[in-house]
């Protein structure tokens, strides 16, 4: 079940930056969402979520798309049950797992797919997180997921997801 999770975690700009790309990675396609937020914290992820919530227009779609998601412990999850709510999960369920202190091991593959952002936007080199608009994420996302993968017999992550996803896909492309 873990092979077909998303992965959650923030890439971070300059350290003068307030604002940064929390990125959902999906494991099987390579395919990778970001948006940007005013700052680090639970309430700015969480309305990032609510823009990919609504993107998929239903609560079914929210539940198709997110069966499992894991996350580490920072201060932009601090808000568990709601980061839980935000990806479809219900009471009596785990569609959210915390991931452990210092276990990179347990979502390894965003680190690895963060450098696909990072050739495009260095680590504090280049463009300041402040100034980027939901549009410029777009445009860098779009990069990203379009790129052939090896791994992925020279598909592009964006065309396994929407493969795999079908028309929920449309609605996050």
């Amino acid at each position: 079940m873990r092979e077909s999770a998303w992965e959650m975690d923030a890439v971070e700009g300059r350290k003068v930056d307030t604002q940064c790309l929390p990125a959902l990675y999906h494991r099987p396609s390579d395919f990778q969402l970001a948006f940007p937020i005013r700052n680090q914290t639970s309430p700015s992820v969480l309305h990032g979520l609510g823009l990919v919530r609504g993107a998929l227009g239903s609560e079914v779609a929210v539940r198709r798309v997110f069966s499992l998601a894991l996350n580490d412990n920072g201060g932009e999850s601090a808000d568990e049950e709601a980061l839980a709510h935000a990806l479809g999960e219900r009471d009596g369920e785990c569609r959210l797992h915390c991931c452990g202190p210092r276990r990179a091991d347990q979502e390894g593959g965003r680190e690895r797919n963060h450098s696909e952002i990072r050739k495009l936007l260095p680590k504090g080199k280049g463009i300041k997180f402040d100034l980027l608009t939901r549009r410029d994420a777009s445009l860098l996302m779009s990069e990203v997921n379009s790129e052939p993968r090896g791994k992925l017999a020279w598909l592009c992550p964006c065309d396994l997801f929407a493969q795999t996803f079908g028309e929920d896909a449309e609605h996050l492309l």
